[in-house]
């Protein structure tokens, strides 16, 4: 027998120290052996070993019983040192099969150790059974041990960074189908913190702050969570904390993601929107695995916020007025649908109302002052109801409807506007003006094209 061969010595058990509580950065080690000298002889040899910058934590037990309640108390066990006869002749190789098929469990590198060769022969055992290993402990030396045991853990490390991608991937695929379904920045940058800290393993608390293109304003918060909440809407620079601020501002100044062992500042802007970055604090420094999916997080969300960018503006095409900035006749009747839908129709009255000599105004004075009044009836409109209280909307090239309450509206409130003279471009300019209001229970709208049908029951021709 040479030299480096272990020597089984009798000592007292497992020290105190393989008994301790977990320490950050280690690799955990189930040594399963029904000899205690088995226990003491590899504890020692591997006192003091590292592998691959990490130290070695050992977890002992002494049955397939025992070994069966730690492997269910912690899931993050590298290496089983697993010996075949125990309790029972194959009791060994009946846990394989408990760890791989109920526990499923195909993490943990199983390195089967016996004493008696022909109980267990090495090809029989290593083709019918789920292990990574098979040593005599007649043969392991020293650093035999050690080569076996770099192995595995090496194996190990490479499963969970593959299993880590592709939970990280999941979640980078189910966040991007999630965001894309919120409506409007803000609650998208708000799923963008839950979505980061959940790909993070973290709890949700960062914030999200952007600064428009060209601006020479201060960044913006325009999401948080966690204890940042209070500062949504509130500008970068009322973030208290030098580090945070500090590193947001370098990412949005750098555009480009910056990572510590405090937290990670990603920037997620573009040319078009300007930029963004969103701030998640963290418990450690990122591993390369995190860093890599990190990367492609940012891709994916700063896609989803360009489609989000690009659907708002077709939706602000498709329900807004571009040249006075109101909403459209689209706006009116989906706002009057949902009103329908929740039994509040009778409640509500529409007032309309058109400028009789607009196309006078238009051939007299030129286009351009027919668009610059347009501006001023929409803005004196605004100034004359409430938002809050009224929905202005315009629904026609000479024409503006109000929505509100009953209570709220006539239409000689909306008379009252156009009495006084406007003026455009040092031209004083008398509108002729004409309005009705229609009270919306009163209208017939099966196609839901409600001001289609306030129309007609106000032209003239129709019965009222």
């Amino acid at each position: 027998m040479s030299d480096d061969l272990m020597t089984f010595l009798g000592e007292e058990g497992p020290g105190k120290a393989e008994q301790a509580a977990e320490k950050p950065a280690s690799w955990k080690v189930l040594i399963t052996d029904d000899e205690q000298d088995v226990h003491s002889a590899t504890t020692f040899a591997l006192r003091n070993t590292k592998v691959m910058g990490r130290r070695l934590e050992f977890l002992h037990a002494n049955s397939a019983e025992e070994a069966l309640k730690v492997l269910k108390s912690h899931d993050d066990i590298a290496v089983i040192l697993l010996d075949v006869v125990m309790e029972t002749p194959n009791a060994g190789l009946d846990l394989v099969a408990v760890i791989r098929n109920e526990l499923k469990n195909h993490r943990a590198r199983i390195i089967l150790r016996t004493g008696q060769p022909n109980q267990a022969p090495e090809i029989e055992v290593i083709r019918d059974y789920d292990i990574n290993d098979y040593k005599l402990k007649s043969e392991l030396t020293q650093n035999k041990l050690y080569a076996s045991l770099t192995a595995a853990i090496r194996s190990y490390q490479q499963l969970q960074t593959i299993e880590a991608s592709k939970v990280g991937l999941d979640q980078i695929v189910r966040a991007s189908a999630e965001l894309m379904t919120k409506k409007g920045i803000h609650e998208f940058a708000q799923g963008v913190i839950v979505q980061l800290a959940a790909l993070l393993a973290i709890e949700p608390e960062g914030l999200i702050c952007v600064r428009r293109s060209g601006s020479d304003e201060p960044p913006q918060i325009i999401a948080a969570a966690g204890q940042y909440c209070e500062l949504i809407d509130h500008p970068l620079t009322d973030l208290q904390s030098e580090h945070e601020r500090g590193m947001l501002q370098e990412c949005l100044s750098k555009r480009q993601n910056i990572l510590d062992k405090h937290g990670v500042a990603l920037y997620l802007g573009s040319s078009e929107r300007g930029d963004m970055c969103v701030y998640v604090g963290s418990a450690g420094p990122v591993g390369e695995v995190d860093r890599s999916l990190l990367e492609l997080f940012c891709s994916n969300i700063a896609i989803c916020a360009d489609n989000l960018e690009l659907i708002d503006r077709l939706r602000r095409f498709a329900y807004r007025d571009s040249l006075v900035d109101l909403p459209n006749s689209h706006a009116l009747n989906e706002k009057i649908a949902n009103l329908q839908a929740s039994g509040e129709l009778a409640d509500y009255a529409l007032v309309l109302a058109e400028i009789d000599n607009l196309a006078e105004i238009r051939a007299a004075h030129g286009a351009e002052i027919g668009e610059h009044l347009l501006k001023s009836v929409a803005a004196r409109l605004r100034q004359s109801f409430p938002e809050d209280q009224v929905e202005l909307c315009r629904v026609a090239t000479n024409g503006f409807a109000l929505l509100a309450n009953k209570a709220a509206l006539s239409s000689e409130s909306v008379d009252k506007v156009f009495s006084d003279e406007f003026q455009v471009d040092n031209t004083q300019l008398q509108v002729n003006e004409h309005s009705e209001l229609v009270a919306l229970d009163e209208l017939e709208a099966g196609d839901q094209d409600w001001l289609r049908a306030a129309s007609y029951k106000l032209s003239p021709s129709s019965s009222r």
